[in-house]
This record gives C-alpha cells, sequence and structure tokens, in this order.
C-alpha cells in the first residue's frame, strides 16, 4: 500500500504507449498524482488518464506550434494546469539557450499561460553549466529573468515556481540546494521535475538507487519549499540500465 501524494510525478518518455503503460500506470496511479514527457501534449490519453500531465516547452525550436498544442486538460489546477520551462538551456546537449535567447522566447510562453490560466514553472538550468563554460543554474536564472522584467514588465519572469533537476545522491545535499534556489528567487516554490541518483544509474546499482529513493523521497515529501517533484524517471523500457528508474 502507499499514500496518494499530490506533489509527487514520474517521469515518463513520450513513446510509452499501449498495454505496457496501462498496467505500469495503473501501478503508479495508487501513489503518484502527476506526470512529465518532455513535451506539451501527453501519453495514451486512455492509459494516462489517472496522472495529471505537466506539459514542458523544451526549446525555442517549434516553440509557436508548441504553445497552440497545450490545451486544458481534464484535470484541472495542481499538477494539470502548470507549464515547465524551457529544459536544461544552460547545457549545449539540451535546449542550449543563452539567458537572453530564452527571454527573447519567453514572451510566447507567457502569453499562452494567461491564455489558458496555467502557472508557469521556470526554465531548469543545470547546477552547473555543460560544458564548465556556461552560466550555473542560478546565475543563468537571474539573468534570464532580469532580461524577461525588462522585457515585460513581469517580475521572475512571470512565474509561479522555479523548476529544477537534481542528481545529487546525497538527500542533505538535495535539500540544502532546494532551500538555496527558493532563497534566491524570493522563496518561491520550488518544482524538481527530475530527480534522481547519477551515481547509481551510471553503476548500473538498482539496491542504490531503491536506497536514495527511500531517503528522498520522504524529505521531498516535507519540505516546505517543495510544491512538486517528479522521479526520473519511468516505465523505462528503452534504457539499457534497470537502475535509470
Amino acid at each position: 500500500t502507499c499514500t496518494k501524494s499530490k506533489k509527487r510525478g514520474v517521469s515518463i518518455d513520450p513513446r510509452i504507449s499501449g498495454a505496457y503503460s496501462a498496467r505500469e500506470v495503473g501501478l503508479l496511479a495508487k501513489g503518484a498524482r502527476w506526470y512529465n514527457n518532455w513535451n506539451v501534449t501527453s501519453n495514451d490519453p486512455t492509459a494516462f488518464r489517472r496522472l495529471a500531465f505537466m506539459p514542458m516547452v523544451w526549446s525555442r525550436y517549434g516553440a509557436d506550434h508548441w504553445m497552440q498544442a497545450i490545451k486544458q486538460t481534464p484535470l484541472k489546477g495542481g499538477a494539470g494546469s502548470i507549464i515547465l520551462g524551457f529544459n536544461e538551456p544552460n547545457s549545449h546537449s539540451q535546449s542550449n539557450m543563452t539567458p537572453q535567447l530564452a527571454a527573447a522566447e519567453w514572451g510566447a510562453v507567457l502569453a499562452r499561460a494567461k491564455q489558458l490560466r496555467f502557472k508557469l514553472a521556470s526554465p531548469s538550468p543545470t547546477k552547473k553549466g555543460y560544458p564548465a563554460a556556461l552560466l550555473s543554474g542560478i546565475e543563468w536564472l537571474q539573468q534570464f529573468f532580469a532580461e524577461a522584467d525588462r522585457a515585460y514588465g513581469t517580475t521572475n519572469a512571470g512565474v509561479h515556481y522555479i523548476n529544477m533537476h537534481t542528481y545529487d545522491c546525497d538527500v542533505a545535499s538535495v535539500s540544502d540546494r532546494i532551500d538555496c534556489l527558493s532563497t534566491a528567487f524570493d522563496g518561491l516554490p520550488i518544482i524538481v521535475s527530475e530527480v534522481g541518483c547519477a551515481a547509481a544509474k551510471l553503476a548500473g546499482n538498482a539496491t542504490m538507487m531503491m536506497d536514495f529513493m527511500q531517503q528522498v523521497v520522504p524529505m521531498l515529501e516535507a519540505h516546505p519549499r517543495v510544491a512538486y517533484y517528479s522521479w526520473f524517471n519511468g516505465l523505462d523500457k528503452y534504457a539499457a540500465l534497470p537502475a535509470s528508474s
């Protein structure tokens, strides 16, 4: 048995569908309330009907089309009425955007969120820029917010949540980073839209990953600054290493 949590979500590959997902989502929905898939459209609506969907505008590419694809969901309110911002923009291997470029593209995101009455979560820069020459997460967000506020007359780019990812395997470090980010941006609540233990994944060590999960989930549930969190990742039938989920 498990408790259904209003905070708890899971990241699910958008390719997942069919009987496989229907079975696994049935298990996840006993404890999780929402999911994201790095996309603006949900997975199989029948299989996933028990989980609210949180769309993401992954990058600037195709942003205008993506904006129109975001729709009001049957599960309104809470996790089902939040748009996640750009994915790891300070990584060359992800959405790869300077704060200035991201701010220039942010107007379309603001407009669509206002139209749908969705709340916004910030882009989710990595803790350290990759490669190292790029800005750290806090520095990137500070510059992005400043540029967006000048352009659109907003505060903190009009976001309601700070969006972050963490793959540290030390629970105290994860908690400290949540506090640091929230404090840096006027006490805004945090969405941890990806959480996992990188060392366990790289080692293919499922026991290590489970030990981390059993520590980090209660912390995230209890943390007063955490509004939502999403385990990376679920239903990962495409992964080579079982420890990834």
